[in-house]
């Protein structure tokens, strides 16, 4: 990606999160990314795909887009590791109520949202499950459950922490109650 156009994302990702689509106006996106209005004409045809690019770029780094994210642990155990350190780097990004109200917006805003969670979903899903099934075929784990159940144990997990943290607005808790649970859940797998 262009490198002027990957700061427009940025500077309007972040506006887009703390205010929300209707209160984000051209003006402050040229503003915030310091460029004319012919600028972001170049890169966009309206605020509505900015804000589509914005949506894709966030969830391309938060869960790897809809490519699926590529791994270079191991085993299980590093995986784990891995996907921690990717977690604890966002934590503080943005606020995480701002993001639950920049996805819901999203959800509204640009056709095929749901579709295109759904696929990365997916993909996360099939990520976890090849990791698993090496796990398993390794030696690593046992295996007790269908490898794509054992997946979103992890994925569910993570985001039940999520979603409890959001409710008791206790952010400084997630990244700790993740870790303990996916230690756990690998302890239990673990031979």
């Amino acid at each position: 990606m262009n490198e002027n156009k990957a700061r427009i994302i940025e500077k309007a990702l972040a506006l887009f999160i703390e205010r929300g689509f209707n209160g984000v106006s051209l003006t402050d996106i040229q503003k915030a990314a310091g460029i004319s209005r012919g600028a972001f004409y170049y890169y966009f045809t309206s605020k509505e795909e900015c804000f589509g690019d914005c949506v894709r770029s966030f969830l391309s780094e938060v869960r790897g887009g809809a490519g699926g994210k590529r791994t270079r642990a191991a085993t299980l155990k590093e995986f784990i590791a891995e996907e921690l350190e990717k977690m604890a780097a966002r934590a503080g990004s943005y606020r995480l109520m701002d993001r639950i109200s920049f996805f819901n917006e999203a959800r509204k805003i640009i056709p095929g949202f749901s579709e295109y969670i759904n696929v990365i979903s997916e993909k996360e899903s099939e990520i976890w499950e090849r990791v698993i099934e090496k796990a398993v075929k390794d030696g690593e784990i046992s295996f007790l459950i269908p490898y794509g159940e054992t997946a979103r144990l992890f994925i569910y997990h993570a985001d039940g922490a999520l979603l409890n943290a959001s409710i008791s607005g206790d952010m400084e808790k997630f990244y700790s109650r993740v870790k303990k649970g996916w230690e756990n859940i690998y302890n239990m797998l673990k031979k």
